[in-house]
């Protein structure tokens, strides 16, 4: 067992090459630093946005600990040696404390920057199987069996379906999500409408509620949705039927 270990690399998507590497390297010391290279020059998903996905599938081992590693290449042709050992400092201050043994993946061997920059720690290399950021980039979509579930709500299509009322959008929503496998967000406000019995008698608080109830239910869906989200109806319809409904000409009584 090693007291201190480190895995980096950009996470530019997390997939699940990554997450076997994480668990194995996990496992194999006290403390895991995973260093999370961020290119302020480089077109790369959030910082925060992979710093959350490595948090949601590391926070239940309880050893493991994240840090941002700047720099300013603009690719990864340009991240030359003239970055590489000073970088390699920053990561030795922000952890503080020797590091054991550097986790890389079989992409890499023992004359990668890695063995050349923590010389006095030990190299463990990582069987990977395949699996690239790169490709995932390319084609989420060809590549989604590759895509952590944490992951695969930012690649999500939403496809949203908008019209008048009893044009079989609903019907519609149904059927391309089992056509294509995956999940649809029905409109909220049918129910909520007729709290009063008819949705010409409905209160403005009706509205906060359906647009409310709407959104969590396609934060809810796209959890879970196969590539692509079918949603019936958005908040441009609501705010028709906000002002429709408030027109007292629109208004009847029964």
């Amino acid at each position: 067992m090693y007291n201190v270990g480190i895995y980096g690399g950009s996470f530019d998507p997390l997939h699940l090459g990554h997450i076997r590497c994480i668990i194995e390297a996990a496992n194999q010391c006290k403390e895991l630093h995973i260093i999370i290279s961020c290119g302020v020059n480089r077109k790369e998903m959030p910082p925060r946005i992979r710093y959350r996905w490595i948090y949601q599938v590391t926070k239940h081992i309880g050893n493991v600990r994240m840090h941002f590693l700047e720099d300013d290449a603009t690719d990864k042709i340009a991240y030359s040696k003239e970055y590489w050992h000073t970088d390699a400092q920053k990561v030795k201050d922000m952890i503080g404390k020797p590091i054991d043994v550097v986790f890389c993946g079989s992409d890499y061997d023992e004359n990668s920057f890695w063995k050349q920059c923590y010389p006095e720690s030990e190299l463990y290399i990582i069987k990977r199987n395949g699996i690239s950021s790169t490709e995932i980039r390319k084609n989420p979509y060809a590549n989604w069996d590759s895509i952590p579930n944490v992951v695969r709500e930012y690649f999500t299509k939403k496809v949203l379906l908008i019209g008048g009322e009893s044009t079989g959008k609903s019907t519609l929503i149904i059927n391309l999500a089992n056509y294509y496998n995956t999940n649809y967000v029905e409109e909220a406000g049918r129910e909520i409408s007729m709290r009063s019995g008819t949705d010409r008698l409905m209160l403005s608080s009706d509205f906060t509620d359906i647009l409310l109830t709407h959104k969590m239910n396609e934060l809810e869906a796209i959890k879970h949705s196969n590539k692509v989200l079918f949603i019936d109806t958005d908040c441009l319809i609501t705010r028709f039927y906000i002002d429709f409904l408030d027109d007292p000409q629109n208004v009847f009584f029964v």
